[in-house]
């Protein structure tokens, strides 16, 4: 029973990893770069599915409070290239 939990417990650990791979090499340099509206100021509401910024959809402040959010945790994490901190 043990050595279950213990491969399950790597298991999680090696999706952890890859999720926090993913995030710091994709989804944060994306919403920093494309999903940022650098002539109104404030991060765009959503994406177009080709990844281009959807310009027309309203602004919520939850999504402003939940990027600043993203980003100042990212912050906190060790090896967050300069790139992703620059928002």
């Amino acid at each position: 029973m043990a050595e279950a939990e213990s491969v399950a417990a790597d298991g999680a650990a090696d999706v952890v990893a890859s999720l926090k791979h993913r995030i710091i090499d994709h989804a944060l340099p994306l919403w920093s770069t494309t999903g940022w509206d650098s002539t109104a100021g404030g991060f765009v509401d959503r994406l177009h599915q080709d990844g281009t910024a959807d310009h027309a959809a309203p602004r919520r402040v939850m999504v402003q409070a939940r990027q600043i959010y993203c980003y100042a945790k990212a912050a906190s994490w060790a090896g967050i290239p300069t790139a992703a901190r620059s928002r």
